[in-house]
């Protein structure tokens, strides 16, 4: 059996960035295909408190290698690495159209520094009816 929150992050994956869940299931070292691997276990485990042993079930992976992922990904965005907070914020876009969260899951939402939060504020409101915290 598939797991449906895996399914539904790499449908908004494949969305953003075109790759499919069998490219990014396949081990390949390209940063192409890293970046959105990783930011898929950051989800797993960010949203849905995965195990590290459950996603690398999923990826055909050691725990470790996932554990190096996810804190590449928190990395990255500790220092709002331009494609990292990018890439976050265009699949967390994409969820959200997909209507996967669809008012009972929390999303964490990066917004590189230079948005203008207001006018970002507005339309999540006005299109998405999402209300959310600010830190």
């Amino acid at each position: 059996m598939v797991d449906p929150n895996f399914v539904n992050i790499c449908q908004a994956v494949q969305n953003v960035t075109g790759y499919n869940i069998n490219d990014l299931t396949k081990r390949n070292r390209s940063r192409k295909v890293l970046y959105p691997r990783q930011i898929i276990a950051y989800f797993l485990r960010t949203y849905y408190n995965y195990t590290l042993k459950s996603i690398a079930m999923l990826f055909k992976q050691h725990h470790t290698s996932v554990m190096h992922s996810i804190n590449s990904i928190e990395t990255m965005i500790s220092i709002n690495d331009p494609i990292i907070t990018d890439l976050i914020t265009q699949i967390n876009s994409e969820l959200i159209n997909l209507g996967h969260f669809k008012g009972h899951k929390k999303v964490l939402m990066y917004v590189p520094i230079q948005t203008d939060l207001d006018s970002l504020k507005t339309l999540l409101i006005e299109k998405y009816g999402v209300s959310f915290n600010t830190f």
